[in-house]
C-alpha cells in the first residue's frame, strides 16, 4: 500500500530500482495491483500507444504520448501486456 518513493526510502534504494522490481515481478506472472500506481484510463491511453508504436522500445512510445506520461509509467503497463500475451 505504500508509494514507489515511501518503499525506495525504506529499503534504502532507488525508485527506479523499486520499479525494475515490479516490472520484473508481473512478468513472472505475480499478480500486481497496478491501479494503485496508475489510473485505469491512464494504463489504457499506454497500452493503445504501445500497441501503435508496436515492438519493445519505450522511446517512441514516449515520444508519442509526451511529457505527461513517465518511462515507469510505460514500462509498467508493457509488462502488463507480456504478460498477457
Amino acid at each position: 500500500g505504500r508509494s514507489i518513493e515511501e518503499i525506495a526510502t525504506e529499503r534504502n534504494l532507488k525508485p527506479g530500482t523499486i520499479m525494475s522490481h515490479l516490472v520484473e515481478v508481473i512478468e513472472a506472472g505475480e499478480t500486481l495491483d497496478v491501479e494503485r500506481l496508475i489510473e485505469p484510463a491512464r494504463q489504457k491511453i499506454i497500452f493503445n500507444a504501445l500497441q501503435q508504436v508496436g515492438g519493445d522500445a519505450l522511446k517512441p512510445v514516449k515520444e508519442l504520448l509526451g511529457d505527461e506520461y513517465s518511462y515507469d509509467e510505460i514500462r509498467l503497463v508493457r509488462a502488463l501486456m507480456r504478460r498477457l500475451s
